[in-house]
């Protein structure tokens, strides 16, 4: 089942609003190494390939079947790829 993303726009008037995922600093900081060393010319394109392929190996990690990551050409990308 793919995940949603809803984009609420209500404005954050405290921190007491916010709750922040234990996993994100984690998350945030192996990306952010990532794509340091990758040094990519179009990092949001290059971050959905990256948070992609991050979440076929937790599903596969956890016995989930996902469809492979796609690049923007919509052929599916492989190690071979990377």
């Amino acid at each position: 089942a793919a995940m949603a993303f809803a984009m609420d726009e209500s404005p954050l008037y405290s921190a007491e609003q916010i709750r922040v995922p234990d996993a994100l600093p984690d998350v945030i900081k192996q990306w952010t190494k990532a794509v340091i060393r990758a040094k990519p010319e179009d990092v949001v394109a290059w971050s959905a390939e990256y948070f992609a392929k991050c979440a076929a190996e937790r599903a596969e990690e956890v016995g989930i079947e996902v469809e492979a990551p796609t690049g923007a050409d919509g052929e599916s990308k492989g190690a071979e790829d990377e």
